[in-house]
């Protein structure tokens, strides 16, 4: 205990220079031997945030409680058990940590939470977060995430970032009544339906995904001339300047029918090519095998094989 407060008195000091506008930056060249026994001694500092970057080991066993903000970035080993006693956190980004974060059981108690990024994991469960009423803007973008359902009482949401993911099903999403700001590239939907009902939705993101149907046309009926161009890619706007093409709801309904059809046809046309190499590399598996069969034969038998010959089957099955 005596070295504890020790501790904490030595960290006191060492960083009441280092805070501006409230906000303590950790960071590893800051700390001997890039190690923090405990944090607990930042609640003496005048500061409401802390950001720490890429530092080893770090326990929140014994936490401060007036932090409001906190950023954990790159710190690798860090043991989160205890974070769930900061309630009164409104700010929190845990991300791009080694090993990743597979569970979040910690977040349920986090109740004031009204930004939250946890973006860069491998988390899969989202239970945990199904009580976080007062969250508007979320990122779980990078993760596993497969069952969205937790996010359906999550009403106050604005801006959702669920980017590069596993998602089928976002029928939850439809609940999201306040949300202005969607994300959903490279995920697994073939649909974006349950989106249509989304009033105050201004700016969405769709690519690399499967989506089979016209499902999308009614969303981008109701954004503006630059809004609903971010559907899809910046060279799609540039297409449609050439051509000085009036953006009326029936071209657009062509126009991103169209791109879908060709998205689609792309999809299609590297599968095939997939398909050939693989079929390619088999035939050349195969024939290597067979040229070593051959020359296994020639040697036992006690065949006179020129060198050349020889030479010729190395060169055609072995390089």
């Amino acid at each position: 205990m005596e070295e504890q407060i020790e501790h904490d008195k030595r960290a006191i000091e060492m960083y009441k220079s280092k805070i501006s506008s409230r906000c303590l930056t950790i960071s590893r060249s800051d700390i001997p031997n890039d190690n923090i026994q405990s944090i607990q001694f930042v609640d003496e500092l005048p500061v409401n945030q802390l950001k720490i970057f890429s530092v080893a080991d770090i326990r929140f066993d014994r936490v401060p409680t007036k932090l409001t903000r906190l950023h954990v970035i790159n710190c690798p080993n860090s043991n989160f058990t205890g974070l769930e006693q900061m309630r009164q956190l409104t700010f929190l980004r845990i991300f791009s940590n080694m090993p990743p974060l597979q569970h979040v059981n910690f977040i349920s108690t986090l109740v004031n939470l009204t930004n939250l990024d946890l973006s860069q994991n491998q988390i899969e469960d989202l239970r945990p977060l199904q009580n976080l009423v007062e969250l508007q803007k979320i990122n779980l973008s990078h993760n596993h995430i497969e069952d969205i359902s937790p996010l359906r009482k999550l009403v106050k949401t604005e801006i959702l970032n669920l980017d590069t993911n596993k998602i089928v099903d976002i029928n939850p999403l439809k609940y999201l009544k306040e949300l202005k700001e969607l994300n959903l590239q490279n995920n697994l939907l073939f649909t974006v339906k349950p989106l249509q009902i989304l009033e105050k939705l201004a700016e969405c993101y769709f690519s690399q995904n499967m989506i089979q149907d016209e499902s999308i046309l009614p969303i981008i009926t109701k954004l503006d001339d630059n809004e609903f161009l971010k559907v899809f890619d910046i060279n799609y706007k540039d297409n449609l300047i050439e051509e000085q093409i009036q953006l009326t709801p029936t071209k657009q309904q062509q126009l991103f029918s169209n791109k879908i059809r060709t998205v689609y046809e792309q999809q299609e046309q590297l599968q095939q090519e997939e398909n050939l190499i693989k079929t390619a590399k088999l035939h050349i598996t195969q024939m290597k095998a067979q040229a070593l069969q051959i020359l296994t034969v020639a040697e036992q038998s006690h065949v006179h094989l020129t060198h050349n010959i020889i030479r010729l089957f190395q060169n055609n099955y072995y390089e």
